[in-house]
């Protein structure tokens, strides 16, 4: 454990961790942020997909119980719970038909958390998040087209595009999701599922325009067939965050493509000023 002025930090394995209760120690909210699996990776393996999510986050919520911590905000996936759209925008009256592991494991999540707040052992609160980017992403990470893009450009790497580029997702701001959990941490009205997003939905291609324009050259596309796991199209209605949760995003795509590149830049000088000489 690490600890500061404003936070402790314990370093940990959340699949094989047997007891929570020093974490949950002092608690009064948690928000429940850690994932094992990617949406690709728990096709590959569906057991460690449960066994690392669902079955340790079951025993999170069992030690939360006996802490007497109730409020829990747990980021589920606007992106893989829904499957194909049937109509768009998507809200959270949409039925929920994943294609994944992934998005099946966060679903079984959610509806753990509906049992424990209808036996009004728990407040949870679910956020269906769109797609979050933005500054602080690992550059080496799969996941997050928006940030691998930029960083491949940078780096004057080939990207894969998997498919015509057409699928459209709905791209969200990190700091607009996180005035978004801190809104729904204090939130006490009657619904606990929130979709988070932006409502609009921006294809591949176009995103690949976004990057062009903003690194100001060419990106080299590899091009790849279409994968089964990837939806048409996910763009989620927003209107229950905003009239619930007095919340909406602010920040434009091409704005937040430019923040997210700008402190790519200056992440990438710190790292070379903290490179040792040879």
């Amino acid at each position: 454990m690490h600890a500061s002025k404003s936070f402790h930090f314990f370093a940990g394995d959340f699949t094989t961790h047997a007891d929570f209760s020093e974490l949950l120690q002092g608690a009064d909210i948690v928000f429940h942020l850690i994932s094992t699996t990617l949406p690709n990776t728990s096709v590959d393996n569906t057991t460690a997909d449960v066994h690392g999510n669902l079955l340790s986050t079951l025993r999170l919520l069992e030690q939360m119980k006996k802490k007497g911590i109730s409020r829990i905000v747990f980021p589920s996936s606007g992106g893989t719970v829904y499957g194909e759209a049937q109509y768009l925008p998507i809200d959270e009256r949409h039925p929920t038909e994943p294609i994944v592991p992934y998005g099946a494991t966060k679903l079984a999540i959610e509806k753990y958390l509906a049992i424990f707040r209808h036996a009004g052992q728990l407040d949870p609160i679910c956020l269906r998040i769109s797609n979050p980017y933005g500054p602080g992403f690992r550059p080496e990470s799969p996941q997050g087209v928006i940030g691998a893009f930029l960083n491949k450009s940078l780096n004057n790497q080939p990207i894969d595009l998997w498919g015509a580029g057409d699928v459209q997702r709905d791209y969200l701001y990190i700091d607009d999701l996180i005035d978004a959990m801190i809104a729904a941490a204090s939130y006490q009205g009657p619904h606990f599922l929130f979709n988070i997003s932006t409502g609009i939905g921006t294809s591949l291609l176009e995103i690949i325009a976004l990057v062009e324009q903003a690194t100001g050259h060419p990106l080299v596309v590899h091009r790849h067939s279409s994968r089964s796991f990837d939806v048409k199209s996910n763009v989620l209605c927003n209107a229950r965050a905003q009239q619930e949760l007095g919340w909406s995003p602010k920040l434009s795509l091409t704005q937040g493509i430019e923040r997210t590149l700008q402190w790519l830049k200056s992440a990438r000088k710190y790292s070379d000023s903290q490179a040792p000489n040879t």
